[in-house]
């Protein structure tokens, strides 16, 4: 019934009664001038067609059903079998209207207080509901269990599902005729309750034409859930917002890259210029010293043939150089053009970051699935499988850091680690050669100590000298540091590793000093647990998301937080920043996946994960992708420039907990979860500056047929490097130098630690497969440690960890996390 009908009954009422004021009143109130009363009275011509006793009739109905739970029950049960019953051509698009409103009906349900009335309707249509399209919807199960859970009327402002959908509407893509056949049963049967609820919770999208009897119009699983299409016409002004994606510019890459490009384009020149010398000298000894243009001596004669050679090569040499350099500027060009400015204030980068960076630059390894995987270093944490909830491991590889569920934080030296390691083998060694006394000699001095006879052997100062040693290695490699009050769900390293952030459940964000080891600052603004905390790759912010529904922008000069991120309908469970810092994305248990602009604080992307919570999040190092994990085991792919799925991920049996790309072209995505595997996917090649350089000067040497003849010449070396590994092959020699240094130390920490690495590798289908985008190239299974931290070193060495567990994780959530 319409606002104008009613307001025409309450007129019409008043002036039966005589209510002359009161009918002022209400014209007042209501905002109804003389002219809109009067025609709605019908004193100025019957252009009001509602006849009164029957709208009349029809308030009163809806106004005493509301609190009547058995006239819900009725009018859904009339709605499923008018849907059952209709014709084969409409009865699909029909049938998807009944999932919303049961949802709706039962929670009206459990407001009157009529709980056991709306679970005894759940478990006579949950298995009818569940069922999309001919199969089993896991989204619909999922909310249909978490529907069960609203119980009493005090659930329907606690429980996250329940809070969403009466707060959302979702949307229904019906066709015209379809939608009139719906109006005129609703009508025609006096639905009032059903009326109301689709109209305050449904919006339906109308296309023209016969009804889509293709799985999307059944219901498709991506579509199917009730929230799936919450924010309705919202999302698609949201996700058509511009974005600008590109890095920043003046970045420590771009500057390397430039200074390379000009180092092998001086490197090429010296190597053309000796090439014509040797064509000139081999010309000189034909009598002729001039040997480009011509091919003849000044007598007449031809050339010798070695004469000629020589000179051909050098020209063919020339000519491969100057369009290798060329298509590597232009590429150059184009992506340093691509660049934006920062919107937000980033603190500079310090020359000793700076030069940190270009060193791994140099040393990192380029990374070309399937052939050339990453080494991986893996640390276990032992005696923590239900304490442990929380590891990073620091860029530069030199400390671990984990958060345990007694709100304590541990900060492992990996090189003081690796250091004990060898003090205990040296002592090993020294003992088993006799140089040593054996243990038996410390218990005899234990014996002298007390007074006890022994047979007067004591430790020898040297072997005091190691034991202080080890002393003072075992003090240093592991420090405690407590502040928080609560779990400890989250850390993060600052891009320079001096400072470590910690989200905890007691609401609080904390700074610490990595190398004062002690707590500088706490951040509070949450007012519930924090589950997630993510530094800034550029500059002193950091960004929290917690249990509050919001995520949270901070920076390291200020105690409260600069920005609040609101619009997920509940928890915040994973944030992550963007290559350019200019934007932040964060996964719900709304099954949601939302991009920030980080300076606005507009929601500038909306993204469903489908049938699971985001658990985890990583940017590709372009900036133009996102993978999120998820509670089922699936990871999704996300273009954000269409903010659509680009790919589906499988292969775990459990929650995925942590994701990282590899760095520079990011052509690999690791991943690791509850299952204990670390697995790695095949990803598109992102546009690189150094890849991009090297692949148009391979691509601009391979093209031409004389790259071939021009290794016979002089010259030939300088081709070959000219052909684009004159800047690879360098940084991939000492990238490999780099990643066995880091590998070794990584070992070293690992035993230390008492971890154990992965025990066993196998590739997807037994064999190596071809390069493709999105596929499963290897899992590596770990003896007995769920996997929590994922991420790829600035040098390409892969790194994770988790705490060894003898038993099989919880498949639910992740240790702390916030499902």
């Amino acid at each position: 019934m319409k606002e104008k009908d009613i307001d025409f009954l309450i007129l019409q009422y008043l002036k039966k009664k005589g209510y002359s004021h009161a009918e002022q009143v209400f014209r007042v109130q209501s905002n109804l001038d003389q002219a809109v009363a009067e025609e709605l009275t019908g004193k100025q011509g019957q252009s009001h067609s509602l006849d009164t006793d029957a709208g009349l009739q029809d308030l009163l109905f809806c106004v005493a059903a509301e609190a009547n739970p058995q006239a819900y029950v009725d009018s859904f049960d009339q709605l499923a079998a008018w849907a059952d019953s209709s014709l084969d051509l409409y009865r699909m698009e029909l049938q998807r209207v009944l999932y919303p409103v049961f949802v709706h009906v039962y929670l009206q349900l459990v407001q009157y207080g009529a709980s056991h009335v709306a679970a005894d309707l759940l478990k006579q249509y949950r298995r009818r509901l569940v069922e999309v399209g001919g199969r089993q919807s896991s989204i619909r199960a999922q909310e249909l269990n978490e529907l069960q859970a609203v119980a009493v009327a005090q659930h329907l402002d606690a429980h996250p599902f329940a809070k969403a959908a009466r707060s959302s509407r979702s949307t229904l893509l019906l066709s015209a005729y379809s939608f009139e056949l719906l109006m005129h049963y609703l009508q025609g049967r006096k639905q009032w309750l059903l009326l109301s609820i689709l109209n305050s919770h449904v919006r339906f999208e109308l296309h023209e034409g016969l009804p889509l009897l293709d799985a999307a119009a059944a219901g498709d699983d991506e579509g199917a859930g009730l929230l799936q299409g919450q924010a309705g016409h919202d999302v698609g002004a949201i996700n058509t917002t511009p974005l600008d994606l590109g890095l920043l510019r003046d970045g420590t890459e771009d500057a390397y890259a430039t200074q390379k490009l000009q180092e092998e384009e001086e490197r090429l020149a010296k190597q053309t210029a000796g090439a014509s010398a040797a064509a000139a000298a081999a010309a000189a000894e034909d009598g002729f010293t001039e040997a480009f243009g011509n091919d003849m001596l000044e007598d007449g004669a031809p050339l010798s043939a070695a004469a000629q050679q020589a000179s051909a090569a050098a020209k063919r040499l020339k000519a491969v150089r100057d369009k290798a350099l060329a298509a590597a500027k232009a590429k150059q060009k184009e992506i340093l053009e691509s660049r934006r400015m920062p919107m937000i204030p980033l603190l500079p980068a310090h020359e000793k970051l700076k030069k940190s960076q270009r060193d791994d630059l140099e040393a990192r390894v380029q990374l070309h699935p399937p052939d050339n995987l990453p080494s991986a270093a893996f640390f276990s944490i032992l005696n923590s499988q239900q304490t442990l909830t929380s590891m990073t491991v620091s860029p530069d590889t030199k400390l671990v850091a984990a958060g345990f569920s007694d709100s304590s934080l541990r900060l492992y030296h990996l090189a003081l680690l690796g250091k004990q390691r060898g003090k205990l083998g040296e002592r090993a060694e020294k003992r088993a050669a006799g140089l040593l006394p054996q243990a038996g000699a410390k218990r005899a001095r234990g014996a002298a100590h007390r007074g006890e006879a022994g047979d007067g052997m004591d430790v020898d100062a040297e072997e005091e000298e190691l034991l202080e040693e080890l002393e003072d290695l075992s003090n240093q490699q592991t420090m405690c540091l407590v502040g928080h009050s609560g779990t400890v769900n989250a850390l993060s390293f600052s891009v320079d590793q001096q400072l470590l952030f910690s989200a905890s459940s007691d609401s609080t964000v904390r700074l610490w000093s990595t190398e004062l080891r002690k707590g500088l600052a706490a951040y509070r603004g949450h007012v519930y647990p924090v589950w997630d905390v993510a530094a800034c790759p550029h500059g002193s912010y950091l960004v929290s998301g917690g249990s509050d529904r919001t995520a949270r922008l901070w920076s390291t000069e200020h105690a409260r937080p600069l920005r609040i991120y609101a619009g997920h309908q509940s928890d915040v469970d994973s944030v992550a920043w963007h290559p350019n810092s200019q934007y932040i994305a964060t996964g719900s248990s709304d099954r949601t996946v939302r991009l920030w602009d980080v300076g606005t604080g507009a929601c500038v992307r909306l993204m469903s994960a489908q049938s699971a919570c985001p658990t985890c999040l990583a940017f590709s190092p372009d900036g133009r992708q996102l993978a999120a994990g998820t509670e089922d085991g699936s990871v999704s792919v996300y273009d954000l420039g269409s903010a659509r799925r680009m790919a589906l991920l499988e292969g775990h049996t459990g929650p995925v907990w942590s994701a990282a790309y590899s760095r520079g072209s990011g052509s690999l995505l690791a991943t690791g979860g509850a299952d204990r595997t670390l697995r790695l996917f095949s990803m598109p090649a992102c546009d690189n500056i150094l890849d991009a350089i090297n692949q148009e000067l391979a691509a601009a040497a391979a093209g031409d047929p004389a790259g071939a003849d021009a290794a016979a010449g002089g010259g030939a070396s300088g081709a070959g490097r000219a052909s684009g590994t004159g800047i690879a092959a360098g940084a991939a020699a000492a990238g490999t130098r780099g990643a066995a240094q880091h590998a070794g130390a990584g070992t070293a920490g690992v035993g230390a630690a008492g971890g154990s690495a992965a025990a066993g590798s196998h590739h997807a289908g037994g064999a190596v497969p071809q390069y493709q985008p999105y596929q499963l190239l290897r899992t590596f299974t770990t003896q007995a440690t769920p996997v929590i931290h994922v991420g790829f070193s600035p040098r390409n060495l892969l790194l994770a960890g988790g705490p060894w567990s003898l038993q099989p994780p919880s498949r639910q959530a992740r240790p702390g996390g916030g499902q």
